[in-house]
């Protein structure tokens, strides 16, 4: 004797599409948290920074998801890398781009903008703005004419 079709059933199973869906997106979330995680660990390495297979044990990545996580850094210039030969095998030494750092001394700091008493009522579109004042601009002047830019020192 042949069974009824259950072709009835078909309908009464819940899609697993949104289920799908949503663990697709919580997974965005959660690589952008490793994303995080892993800048935050290169950036405490200093200098020396950090092998890429140790980062991927910290974080508890395989080396497939791990490869994809360090070039999308690299592209997003948040990561450099650089291939080194480490216990007889190649990895790459992931480190946190250079910053400049600019060593500024308070004697350094001679904008007028520092030292004016109406520091609290200037602003672009007030009656005291810097595009009128003749202190800030005798001193961008003075700093160009040196071969200054004015937001930098120069040491």
């Amino acid at each position: 004797m042949r069974e009824p079709s259950k072709a009835h059933l078909k309908d009464a199973q819940p899609s697993t599409r949104g289920q799908r869906n949503a663990s697709r997106a919580s997974g965005r979330r959660a690589g952008s948290n490793i994303e995080s995680t892993a800048i935050q660990f290169i950036k405490r390495a200093g200098e020396k920074g950090v092998l890429q297979n140790e980062l991927l044990k910290k974080l508890g990545v395989n080396s497939r998801k791990g490869l994809k996580l360090v070039s999308r850094l690299e592209e997003l210039g948040l990561v450099a890398r650089s291939r080194e030969l480490y216990g007889g095998k190649w990895t790459y030494r992931l480190v946190s781009p250079n910053e400049k750092v600019l060593n500024i001394r308070w004697d350094d700091l001679d904008c007028p903008c520092f030292f004016c008493g109406d520091g609290g009522r200037c602003g672009l579109g007030n009656i005291v703005s810097p595009s009128s004042c003749s202190p800030l601009s005798e001193w961008i002047k003075s700093s160009l004419s040196q071969g200054e830019k004015p937001h930098q020192n120069s040491a």
